[in-house]
């Protein structure tokens, strides 16, 4: 039996591929949203695409609640659910269909399939979060036809610096070994940001936390400054070479010198450029594996999250 851990990053190493597979689908579905409120509803791994290509998107919701507009009949809901028995995603479809609002759902089948007008079923990716290249390129094929904002036009021309990438992966996950992740990054890359998150917690079974620059530095850092366990966390600062990259590179200082937590900056562009951000992907992702490797973890093991959606499924 192939090892889990070979398995995904052989899937991770498909990521152009997976990107240009869904750009070609979603754009085959000949699909023209000009003038319509646009949602995406989703959950975990399965909304991490709609939430990096969140401009391209009236409302990313996160949540077992829609958005009240007041032009009903010019709304659109997409529901991604790998799974297609997401709870929340369900209940969103439910409300829409109720509102009388179009709903669109991808996913591998399950209650979901049943649950919007138009149903279309995503290949095998092994795991929700693994499907986030393919949902990528979908939502980019998917507005191919609509003057949406945030689409990029070189589709084809996807540099992927997989050498590199995985050389950084292997040194960073050395760093991170025996740690609490904390993730510190500005608003502009808070999407990436709760990939990584998402790729330490499940992949790897890695505590891990975000939060936003500036808005730390009037908080966390009181937080540590009594802390007598320092030596538990790892600290990585994303840099978008923006406003803020020198209070980024100063508060990476306090924590590695002064709370005395180890720490790096990993520059990340914020573009909205396909080769920039399915580095950042890839990045992530094989170095949670390469993490789940050190600790001889199944990354494909999720028995709690099962457990908790069997119970809130029961009937009460």
């Amino acid at each position: 039996m192939e090892n889990p851990i070979t398995v995904l990053e052989n899937q991770a190493l498909k990521i152009r591929q997976d990107f240009l597979s869904g750009f070609e689908f979603g754009r085959k579905l000949n699909q023209d949203f000009s003038g319509k409120q646009v949602i995406a509803c989703g959950m975990g791994g399965s909304i991490l695409a709609a939430e990096i290509f969140e401009d391209s998107f009236d409302f990313v919701v996160q949540d077992y609640s829609l958005p009240k507009l007041k032009n009903k009949k010019k709304a659109v809901v997409f529901c991604f659910s790998y799974s297609g028995n997401t709870e929340e995603t369900l209940f969103c479809a439910k409300q829409a269909k109720k509102n009388g609002w179009k709903t669109f759902g991808f996913g591998r089948g399950g209650k979901l399939k049943k649950a919007v007008d138009e149903f279309y079923e995503t290949p095998d990716f092994k795991l929700p979060r693994f499907a986030v290249p393919y949902f990528l390129g979908l939502i980019q094929g998917l507005f191919a036809g609509s003057k949406k904002p945030g689409l990029t036009k070189k589709i084809n021309r996807i540099n992927l610096n997989v050498n590199l990438v995985r050389r950084r992966a292997k040194l960073l996950a050395k760093q991170l070994r025996g740690k609490k992740i904390l993730i510190y990054a500005p608003e502009s890359l808070g999407p990436i940001t709760h990939f990584w998150e998402v790729n330490f917690d499940e992949s790897s079974k890695t505590p891990s936390f975000i939060g936003e620059l500036p808005d730390i530095d009037h908080h966390d850092i009181a937080s540590f400054s009594g802390a007598r366990s320092a030596k538990d966390f790892f600290a990585i600062f994303f840099d978008d070479g923006g406003a803020i990259k020198k209070r980024t590179r100063l508060t990476a200082q306090v924590f590695k010198k002064q709370l005395k937590i180890n720490s790096t900056v990993l520059k990340l562009s914020p573009k909205k450029n396909i080769s920039e951000i399915l580095n950042n992907l890839l990045f992530g992702y094989l170095t949670s594996l390469e993490l789940a490797r050190f600790y001889r973890i199944n990354p494909f093991s999720n028995s709690l999250q099962e457990r908790l959606k069997q119970k809130l499924s029961r009937k009460k």
